[in-house]
């Protein structure tokens, strides 16, 4: 996602990177619903939707997968926290 908002930032996406990167919003959000990452969801459902719109500049693109990556990096650094011992 991280990889995908510095390309949305250099340059429009194509029609095939696009629907990946779409298809991967929407998975993440769905994932960090049933889990219980409300803000990660919600982050992946904004990406999701501004990535449906044919009309929305790379530069809402980026910024949408911007805040997806943070959202993830955050998910993913509690969940370190919360395995160490002690």
């Amino acid at each position: 996602i991280a990889q995908a908002a510095a390309i949305a930032a250099a340059r429009p996406f194509d029609e095939q990177e696009r629907q990946q990167i779409h298809r991967t919003a929407h998975s993440m959000g769905s994932s960090a619903a049933i889990y219980g990452y409300p803000s990660l969801s919600e982050a992946a459902r904004g990406a999701e939707q501004i990535l449906e719109d044919p009309t929305s500049l790379a530069d809402a693109q980026a910024d949408c997968l911007k805040r997806l990556a943070c959202e993830a990096e955050a998910v993913l650094a509690s969940v370190e926290a919360a395995r160490r011992p002690g």
